[in-house]
């Protein structure tokens, strides 16, 4: 099943039955992948399950009660059983994998893995993992059934274990910038927030990942972004500014001509590249 608009993409898929017809611990209701384009807000309504909520692309919060958490690429988020579920989508280029799972042993696999609510970093969304999840939800046997508490199973364990931190920070950060380039409020400080780490620990990923500071890998992909487009478009330097993320006109020439050594009207006229 999925659903599309102008504005966002949902794939998911559901299983047309609440209670598992084999002897399996785990049950497997529902996943699903969404991307969207706009803001965007999930019925606000309380589940009786397991949820799980695996950050790919942008921004997303999550809400229980009085609290809100919003959480960037390589965060999972966790609603428990009898839990009001409140999901807000507030940037654009947003993209999350989802999973819901009941079960005779679900309260069983919440304390073994010390699961609470609210997030914590795991890494990497294992896309791969989610879309077998997908797959195998879409064959209705028992036999399916089975194999999905298997598959979910895997994703759990990524989402508690979790991997290299330091590598998937670096990897959480690069993708941010690659997806809020062209906002000018986008920086350092905001972007640690978003991962909840300390800028020390963001700077130290970063630099040892990339070997530049954070600073200066956004603005190192800003000034190639706005070189691409300097040279491959006819658009005004005014309306490029913006695309790339430069609060103005002037201060994108400034920022241009002191890392190309030319201005953008002498790149575009000369091709010096």
């Amino acid at each position: 099943m999925g659903k599309e608009t102008p504005n966002a993409r949902q794939k998911s898929i559901y299983r047309t039955y609440w209670e598992p017809a084999t002897a399996m611990p785990l049950f497997v209701r529902s996943c699903g992948h969404y991307r969207f384009n706009a803001p965007y807000m999930d019925r606000v309504k309380k589940k009786y399950f397991l949820e799980l909520f695996w950050v790919i692309n942008g921004i997303c919060t999550f809400v229980y009660e009085s609290k809100e958490w919003s959480i960037g690429p390589g965060w999972v988020f966790f609603y428990l059983p009898g839990d009001v579920h409140k999901v807000e989508i507030r940037t654009v280029r947003t993209e999350y994998a989802w999973v819901t799972i009941s079960g005779p042993k679900l309260d069983n696999l919440i304390s073994f893995f010390n699961i609470e609510r609210g997030p914590r970093y795991a890494g990497i969304c294992p896309v791969d993992i989610f879309t077998k999840l997908d797959a195998v939800m879409r064959d209705p046997s028992e036999k399916s059934e089975q194999e999905a508490g298997k598959t979910a199973f895997a994703i759990l364990a990524d989402a508690i274990c979790g991997t290299l931190k330091g590598e998937n920070i670096a990897e959480s950060f690069k993708i941010m910038v690659r997806e809020n380039l062209s906002d000018p409020s986008l920086c350092v400080a905001g972007i640690a927030s978003a991962l909840k780490v300390h800028r020390t620990t963001l700077h130290k990923a970063v630099r040892t990942d990339t070997g530049l500071s954070p600073r200066q890998y956004i603005v190192r992909c800003r000034v190639q972004e706005a070189l691409s487009m300097i040279l491959d478009t006819r658009q005004s330097f005014k309306e490029l500014a913006a695309k790339c993320g430069f609060p103005d006109q002037n201060y994108f020439s400034k920022v241009i001509r002191t890392h190309l050594g030319h201005t953008p009207g002498e790149l575009r006229k000369n091709r010096r590249f």
